[in-house]
């Protein structure tokens, strides 16, 4: 459109017999239509330019953000499929992290079951070797401790007269204050327990 004006104006402005008017017609228009082409140029590129932006924002891991939709068009379109992409994404991460956790508690089942085994081996080679009895109770509690997450644990064996069970090994429990500790079967909370 600049050029058509400068064309007209050079031959309109320079003639010998100028008609006015004429002339101020044709920047009127060129000043018109200079003036909408920038503004369907902004309305075709501005949509662009942003979903260039959330673009950009989205592949450096802002998975929340959303293109906005201006047009049903092919650029509207493209932001939709950015959009179910970024959607299915999010949906994959999520599920990701339920593998995730879900592997870590299958690890954790896993290294239990492992360490009871050897504690099982390990008992089982006390024995052979006949090892006191005391040493073996001690190590029972010790790795069931362990299984535990690293509580405490002890053992109650009934006495001699088989009326009340007392504590025969601890660990991580002073055996000398449990001693004095006696639970009658089906008498309170401990009673019923064991």
């Amino acid at each position: 459109p600049l050029l058509v004006c400068g064309y007209l104006i050079k031959d309109n402005i320079f003639p010998p017999q100028c008609d006015i008017l004429y002339i101020i017609l044709i920047l009127f228009f060129t000043i018109i239509i200079t003036i909408l082409g920038m503004v369907f140029a902004k309305r075709m590129i501005y949509p662009v330019i942003e979903m260039a932006i959330d673009a950009r924002l989205i592949a450096e891991g802002d998975i929340e953000r959303k293109i906005k939709i201006y047009q049903e068009d092919e650029i509207g379109e493209l932001g939709k499929s950015i959009n179910k992409i970024t959607t299915n994404i999010k949906e994959n991460m999520e599920e990701l992290k339920l593998y995730e956790e879900r592997t870590k508690e299958i690890n954790t089942e896993i290294h239990k079951k492992v360490l009871s085994l050897s504690s099982l081996l390990k008992i089982g080679e006390l024995i052979a070797q006949s090892t006191n009895l005391d040493e073996i109770f001690g190590m029972i509690l010790e790795k069931t401790a362990q299984i535990r997450d690293g509580g405490f644990a002890a053992l109650f064996l009934i006495d001699e007269k088989g009326e009340q069970y007392v504590a025969r090994s601890v660990f991580e429990l002073e055996l000398s204050r449990l001693k004095a500790l006696r639970v009658s079967p089906q008498e309170g909370f401990l009673g019923r327990i064991i």
